[in-house]
Formats: structure tokens, C-alpha cells, sequence
């Protein structure tokens, strides 16, 4: 019998490949298990879709236990590309599956995980103490929304499209991060 590892990382796979359409059959077949198996574990469409992203989530969440109320908007744009090099699927299965999973569920399990409460709490106070020059909530927000969704939804379709194969695109891919590395340093403290 497979483990919820196994089912969830399976199933996060497929999602990335194919999005929300992917049936509860297609994954057990994938799986090596039942169907009725998956549904015991996942009764609904929507808890296996968020089960996947809570299995990512657990991934990348120790690279963010130090973020608070005081971190740094550069530390946090410096943590989303260390987080998008070293677990893409987390990114790539976020973007994907913020398009096909219902918005306000969606939001919901946001706003009980760990990893976005630090981030709200520095955009928050930039709000309120963003001199002239500095980040604002918008630009925090731009940056982290193109850097960490952007680069894993459009990075593949942009190589199709000028026919870039799959180890050239992540050569660029890298060195889209280095050069983003680059620019988060140069902002002013």
C-alpha cells in the first residue's frame, strides 16, 4: 500500500503536467493503488488538490523559519529565489493550481499557513513605513509574484515557444536567478 507521500507527490506531478483535471483514477493508477484509496484519503477533488500543496508547503517551509515581523523585503525576494532553485515544484504546482482551485478555499488554507504570515506581516508595516525610494507592499508583491509563479508557469512555454530544449531552459533559468540575486542585493538597507 502506497504511502501519503507517495500519493501526494504523485499527485503533484500530475498536477503540474496536466492542472485541475487530473482525476482521483488517474493519480491511483499512477499510484499503483485503488481509487477508492485515494478518496478515503482524499474524499473530495479539492482536498487532494490542497493536500498536494500542504505536502509542498511542508517542503519549503524550513528554508522560511526565520522570516518575521522585521525581516527585510530583500531577504524575502533573497528566500523566494533560494526557495524557487532548490524546490521548483513548490512554484510551479502553486502557480498551476492557483488558477484551477476555488478562490476562496484557496485563500483559506493561505491564511492558516506559516509561510505567508511573516510575508503579510512585512508587507504590513511597509505600509506604513515605506520612505520614498524604499519597497512598497505593490512592489514587494510584484516582485515576489513574478519571481516565484512567473519564472515556473511561463519559463517552460517561453522556451517552447523560441524552441529552447529542457537543459538550455534551466541553464537560463539559473541564470535568471543569479541576475535577480544580483539586483535584490544592490537595493539599498
Amino acid at each position: 500500500m502506497p504511502t501519503t507521500d507517495i500519493l501526494l507527490e504523485v499527485a503533484s506531478s500530475l498536477y503540474i503536467k496536466q492542472g485541475a483535471r487530473v482525476t482521483a483514477s488517474q493519480i491511483a493508477e499512477a499510484v499503483g493503488c485503488s481509487r477508492s484509496l485515494v478518496l478515503k484519503k482524499y474524499p473530495t477533488k479539492q482536498a487532494l488538490m490542497l493536500g498536494a500543496l500542504e505536502y509542498q508547503r511542508a517542503k519549503v517551509h524550513p528554508l522560511w523559519e526565520d522570516v518575521d515581523e522585521n525581516s527585510t523585503p530583500e531577504h524575502i525576494l533573497l528566500l523566494c529565489i533560494t526557495t524557487y532553485q532548490s524546490y521548483p515544484e513548490w512554484y510551479q504546482l502553486l502557480g498551476r493550481l492557483v488558477l484551477d482551485v476555488d478562490q476562496d478555499e484557496l485563500q483559506a488554507w493561505i491564511n492558516e499557513r506559516p509561510i505567508f504570515g511573516p510575508i503579510k506581516k512585512v508587507i504590513t508595516r511597509l505600509a506604513f513605513d515605506a520612505p520614498d525610494g524604499d519597497w512598497t507592499p505593490e512592489s514587494l508583491m510584484m516582485a515576489t509574484n513574478l519571481l516565484c509563479v512567473g519564472l515556473s508557469l511561463y519559463g517552460p512555454v517561453f522556451s517552447r515557444w523560441y524552441g529552447i530544449d529542457e537543459t538550455n531552459q534551466h541553464r537560463i533559468e539559473g541564470h535568471v536567478l543569479t541576475q535577480m540575486q544580483k539586483i535584490v542585493r544592490s537595493l539599498k538597507p
